[in-house]
Formats: C-alpha cells, sequence, structure tokens
C-alpha cells in the first residue's frame, strides 16, 4: 500500500540509507540536512498512507 501511493518510496529509502552511512563517516553539514530531509520525506509517506 505504501509502495502503490508513492512508487519512488523504495528509491528514496535507498538513497537515505546510503547518506546515513556517509554522514556517519564524515563531518558534513550539507550531508547531514540532505539525510534529515530524505528522512522527514519518508516519514511524511508512512504517515500520509497510515491516515
Amino acid at each position: 500500500e505504501h509502495l502503490a501511493a508513492h512508487p519512488q518510496l523504495h528509491t528514496k529509502v535507498w538513497e537515505a540509507c546510503k547518506l546515513g552511512s556517509y554522514v556517519k563517516q564524515h563531518v558534513d553539514m550539507a550531508k547531514a540536512e540532505e539525510f534529515k530531509a530524505a528522512l522527514e520525506e519518508i516519514g511524511a509517506a508512512f504517515t500520509a498512507t497510515k491516515s
């Protein structure tokens, strides 16, 4: 049901995982903010399908 409503969800989660790995290994505020935004976007997708 999540994938039907958000077909790019798998790709977004995959990219967020890669960003998470990067920010754990490097000090880069821009990437950290990008990671946070990606997590918020994924969270919004899950929240939208639960409502």
